[in-house]
C-alpha cells in the first residue's frame, strides 16, 4: 500500500526542483517606471452570493477593458455546489480574455514557519482546479502579502511569478463610503504614493462591487486614469512590460510587517518575511532568470493550451511514477 506522506513529499521535492530552470523569484510591484498603466486586479474571489464577479464583469465589459482576478477557490467555503459556480465565473473571466491568477485555496496566511511543501500543494491544488475550470495561470499574490524572500525562490522554483501591487486603498474597509469618496482615496493613494506618469497596479476586492453604493464605480475608474492617458492592462501584460525579473517602480506594497516588497528582495538570504535594509540601497541578487515575454499567457477558453501546466505535469508524472513502483 502506498505511503501517502511518502507520495506528498516526492511530489512536493518534483515541484520544487523541476518546474523551472532557474533558482530565485521573479516578482513585481509596478509595471516598470515612466509608463502610463495600469492594472486593475481583484482578489479573493469569484463572490457569487451577493453578484459581486458578475458585477464587475459586467463593468469591464461595458468599458471594454481588460483586469486580473486573483482566485481564492475556498475563500467562502469548498462545497461542491459553490465550487461549481465559482468555476462557472472563472471560465466567464478567460472567455472575456481577462487574466486569472492564484492567490490561495483558503487565503490561509503563508508565514516564516510555513514548510516549503505546504506552499507547493496550495499551488498545486489551486492551479488544478483554476486548469479545470480553462484558466492556465503564471502568477501567485500570497494572501495578505506575506511572503519571505526564501518563499519567494520557492514560488520561483515552482514557475511562477509572485504578483504585488502599489495601490492598495483598503477597499475592505470601505462599507461606509460612497463610490466617489472611494475613488478619491483610490486617487489620494496613487497620487501619494506612485504619481503620474508611473505605473499603477491597484488592489481590489470582489466583494466590494456587492454593494449597490459602488455600482458605478469602475466607469468612475475608467474615467480618471484614461483622461490621465493611461492605458488598462492585465497583470501578464504589466509584467511584460517590464526590463527585469524582479520589476518595481514607484510605490509598493503597504510596510506591514512580512508583506512581500520586491524592492527588498535580496534572495533567500533573507529568512524574516518583511525583512528590509537600513539605511541602504537595496540591491537586486537574483540570478539572470527567464524574461518577461516567457510568462505563460492567459488564454480565452477557446483557444488551444497546454494539457498541464508546469507544476501539475510534474505532480501526473511523478505520481505515475510511484504509483508504478509501489502498486496496491
Amino acid at each position: 500500500m502506498i505511503n501517502a506522506r511518502f507520495v506528498t513529499s516526492v511530489i512536493t521535492l518534483m515541484l520544487a526542483t523541476t518546474a523551472t530552470a532557474f533558482d530565485g523569484a521573479r516578482a513585481f510591484s509596478s509595471c516598470g517606471p515612466d509608463r502610463l498603466l495600469v492594472a486593475l486586479t481583484f482578489d479573493d474571489g469569484p463572490f457569487t452570493s451577493k453578484g459581486g464577479t458578475d458585477r464587475i464583469l459586467q463593468q469591464l465589459q461595458d468599458l471594454g477593458i481588460p483586469a486580473t482576478f486573483f482566485i481564492t477557490p475556498a475563500a467562502m467555503g469548498d462545497d461542491d455546489l459553490e465550487l461549481g459556480k465559482r468555476c462557472e465565473l472563472i471560465r466567464r473571466q478567460v472567455a472575456a480574455e481577462h487574466s486569472v491568477q492564484m492567490h490561495s485555496w483558503e487565503h490561509k496566511m503563508v508565514t516564516p514557519d510555513t514548510p516549503n511543501d505546504a506552499i507547493l500543494e496550495d499551488i498545486a491544488r489551486v492551479g488544478g482546479f483554476l486548469h479545470k475550470c480553462g484558466a492556465n495561470p503564471s502568477q501567485y499574490r500570497p494572501p495578505y502579502g506575506v511572503l519571505t524572500d526564501h518563499q519567494a525562490d520557492i514560488v520561483g522554483q515552482a514557475g511562477l511569478i509572485v504578483a504585488m501591487w502599489n495601490v492598495s486603498p483598503d477597499d475592505t474597509e470601505s462599507d461606509s463610503l460612497t463610490s466617489q469618496q472611494f475613488l478619491n482615496r483610490v486617487m489620494d493613494t496613487f497620487n501619494n504614493d506612485v504619481g503620474l506618469g508611473n505605473s499603477a497596479i491597484v488592489l481590489l476586492h470582489d466583494q466590494l462591487f456587492a454593494q449597490d453604493d459602488f455600482a458605478d464605480f469602475l466607469p468612475m475608474v475608467y474615467s480618471q486614469f484614461t483622461s490621465m492617458g493611461y492605458e488598462f492592462v492585465t497583470t501578464d501584460e504589466c509584467y511584460r512590460r517590464c526590463d527585469s525579473p524582479i520589476c518595481t517602480g514607484a510605490g509598493g506594497p503597504p510596510g506591514d510587517p512580512g508583506v512581500f516588497d520586491p524592492k527588498f528582495y535580496n534572495g533567500s538570504t533573507t529568512t524574516a518575511a518583511g525583512t528590509r535594509p537600513v539605511n541602504e540601497t537595496p540591491g537586486l541578487s537574483a540570478p539572470p532568470l527567464l524574461p518577461p515575454s516567457s510568462a505563460l499567457p492567459i488564454s480565452p477558453a477557446s483557444s488551444a493550451q497546454p494539457l498541464l501546466p508546469p507544476y501539475l505535469t510534474s505532480v501526473a508524472l511523478i505520481a505515475l511514477t510511484v504509483l508504478f513502483i509501489y502498486p496496491q
